[in-house]
């Protein structure tokens, strides 16, 4: 939730907003460093990243998730390796079985 805040003081703090946008910056260059993967592919991760925290801000993901159509639709199109609802959300073979990052 800090990086929330984080995000929504930005506008209204410049000093907030100068660290905010410098330390996303860095994390965003570290992913690209650290995994050799192309601008295309540390973007969709970074994306994938923020939709699961906005998700989660909103309890829609998780052991005590408020199940919802259309948050149910997107997570059923993104490339999970993990449950977000936990185990019992998932079939026995199919979506548990998708990996997380390479390409499809």
């Amino acid at each position: 939730m800090v990086l929330l805040y984080g995000f929504a003081a930005s506008g209204s703090n410049p000093t907030v907003g100068d660290e905010v946008r410098e330390r996303f910056g860095r994390i965003y260059s570290l992913i690209g460093d650290l995994s050799g993967a192309n601008v295309t592919d540390v973007r969709r991760f970074v994306s994938s990243g923020m939709l699961i925290t906005m998700l989660t801000a909103m309890q829609v993901v998780g052991e005590d998730a408020v199940e919802l159509p259309w948050a149910q639709q997107i997570l059923d199109s993104m490339p999970l390796q993990a449950p977000l609802r936990g185990p019992s959300s998932l079939p026995e073979q199919g979506p548990a079985q998708r990996n997380c990052g390479g390409s499809q």
